[in-house]
This record gives C-alpha cells, sequence and structure tokens, in this order.
C-alpha cells in the first residue's frame, strides 16, 4: 500500500506546475482528495500593447489597449509606469501628456510575469507664431483616416523647412464640416510645403504624401473641397 501512495505522488509530480510541489505533503497527508482549478493555474502564453508607440501633444490623454493570449486569465489587471513623469504621467490606465519630449512606459501584469512597452512621443500644442510671415497660402477641405469621416479630433499641419507653418481650423457651413488650414511662408513663393494630420482619437500622427510649392494662392472652396485621405 505504502509503494502505491509513493507511486501516486511521482504521477502527480509530474502533472503540476513545480510551484505546486510545496502543497503536496499538505494534499496527501490527509488522505483526502482536492480537485485543482486549472483555468486559474494555467498563464496567459503572451501580453500585447494595442500600440508600440503613441503620438500626443501636452495636454492630451490615451488610454493603451491591453490584450492577453490565450484569454484565460480572470484577472487581467495591468499597473503601468514611466521612465519619466514630467514627461508622461497616468491617471489609472489613462497616459496623460504632461511635457514635451520622449519618455517610455512600461505595462506590467498583476501577477508580474508579463510585461510590456511603449514609447510615447509628446509634443507641445500647436501654436504658430506668424508676425515674421508676410505671406500665407489658403486650403479647404475634409480628412479621411481609415475610412472614418472628419471629427474634431482631426488637424491638419503644414510644415515648410521642417517648421510648423500652418493649423488646421475646423468650421461648419449648412451641416458641412470643413477645415480651413492656412500656410504662412517667410517667401512669396519655392518653398515646398509637407502635411502631417495629427489624431488625437488614437494618438497618431500620420505623414501625408502630399507635397506642394507655396505659392500665396488659394486652392479649395466650400462647394469643391480638397480631400486629404489617409488609408
Amino acid at each position: 500500500m505504502k509503494k502505491e501512495k509513493i507511486c501516486l505522488i511521482r504521477q502527480i509530480k509530474m502533472l503540476v506546475p513545480l510551484y505546486l510541489l510545496t502543497l503536496l505533503p499538505l494534499l496527501t497527508s490527509c488522505g483526502d482528495f482536492f480537485e485543482y482549478d486549472q483555468t486559474e493555474a494555467i498563464p496567459a502564453g503572451e501580453m500585447v500593447l494595442g500600440r508600440e508607440s503613441v503620438d500626443l501633444i501636452v495636454g492630451d490623454r490615451y488610454e493603451i489597449p491591453v490584450s492577453f493570449f490565450p484569454e484565460i486569465l480572470s484577472n487581467k489587471e495591468v499597473y503601468w509606469f514611466s521612465n519619466n513623469h514630467d514627461i508622461v504621467d497616468f491617471e489609472d490606465n489613462t497616459l496623460v501628456a504632461v511635457g514635451e519630449g520622449k519618455a517610455i512606459v512600461t505595462a506590467i501584469s498583476v501577477s508580474g510575469q508579463y510585461k510590456a512597452i511603449c514609447t510615447v512621443n509628446v509634443y507641445p500644442q500647436w501654436n504658430l507664431s506668424v508676425f515674421h510671415l508676410p505671406y500665407d497660402m489658403v486650403l479647404y477641405g475634409d480628412i479621411t483616416i481609415k475610412g472614418r469621416p472628419m471629427d474634431d479630433k482631426m488637424t491638419l499641419l503644414a510644415y515648410i523647412d521642417g517648421k510648423l507653418s500652418g493649423v488646421s481650423q475646423q468650421k461648419e457651413s449648412n451641416g458641412i464640416k470643413y477645415i480651413v488650414l492656412r500656410i504662412f511662408s517667410e517667401e512669396h513663393y519655392g518653398k515646398w510645403v509637407t502635411l502631417k494630420c495629427y489624431d488625437a482619437a488614437n494618438a497618431k500622427i500620420y505623414d501625408l504624401e502630399t507635397s506642394f510649392i507655396f505659392d500665396d494662392e488659394t486652392y479649395g472652396s466650400l462647394s469643391n473641397l480638397l480631400h486629404f485621405t489617409i488609408e
């Protein structure tokens, strides 16, 4: 009988995780049978953040999606840490952009078994000083991002020589929403203009393929809007 008990213990040791072996004396000494909840014991194979990097402007907030695979854990709580609280801080699970710069945030599962990181780029508010820029051109248009119609979370940005030279403003006329992008330049003609789009809803800055020469003219109109599309 003793040999059979020893054999049974060896079989159990082969089936349970190592960290449960310390419990075996308790499970076998009293002679009772205990059921083990394998669902709670099986850890997630991976914890994945929905973003590897995010873009925010100072004052904006964003919650990074977190997924577990396989989705078997009952407790999916995550602790967040920032390597620079002067740039990025947290309120509960929400990122808060505090100051300009780059920070790394780390998510750690409640078990401490998994972690993942995300880079956060924080930009200053889109403030533009135009007193020294005597020339301007104007674009009337709308924006679509991955099939999503334009909303107040989208901002079109113009750059000349790498410097911010225009920030769009959203308008509405007869139920039609549109943007007005006024671009400023120190020269009347010849500077290349590039465009970016900031999507605050998804904390991302897109580079548009569109580029053109500044020429001090107006393009588009309320009846013929320019369409800026991000696929």
